[in-house]
């Protein structure tokens, strides 16, 4: 299952991936965190949209939010995420429907719905100093 960014440009869900650009996420450093932006919604970034609380419903919306990223592991340009809320143990998770996008607690068994593959994609168009400031910044995000 892949994050997706449905066309109502607010609404993430699972989805087959299919690499198109509202499965495509850009992570830019802010703070001691990341916002996250999908590359199809310019201005709109994922946040939770009421209180966090288990099962708060994650969305997009134009409110910076930042997200501690942890990158558990990278194999052959490819990787795992854990993308939890700051200072709290609520992870981005899959409901077990395997559409709904949510904060759940940490799995203490290494819930597969709560880790995410990466997948860097290639820019073609950028000097070397948008290279330098975009690595690993555009990521294809997959469960």
């Amino acid at each position: 299952m892949a994050l997706e960014l449905l066309e109502d440009k607010k609404t993430l869900v699972g989805s087959l991936f299919h690499g198109g650009s509202s499965q495509q996420w850009r992570f830019s450093r802010s703070g001691s965190g990341y916002t996250v932006q999908n590359a199809s919604a310019t201005g709109l970034y994922m946040r939770v949209e009421d209180n966090i609380c288990d099962t708060a419903k994650v969305v997009v919306a134009p409110f910076l939010a930042s997200w501690n990223v942890q990158v558990d592991g990278e194999i052959n340009g490819t990787g795992t995420l854990t993308i939890r809320w700051p200072e709290t143990n609520y992870v981005l998770d899959l409901a077990e429907s395997g559409t709904k996008v949510q904060l759940s607690m940490t799995s203490k068994n290494d819930n597969p719905c709560q880790t995410w593959r990466f997948i860097q994609l290639q820019f073609h168009r950028l000097d070397r100093r948008q290279r330098a400031l975009n690595l690993s910044s555009r990521l294809g995000v997959s469960h």
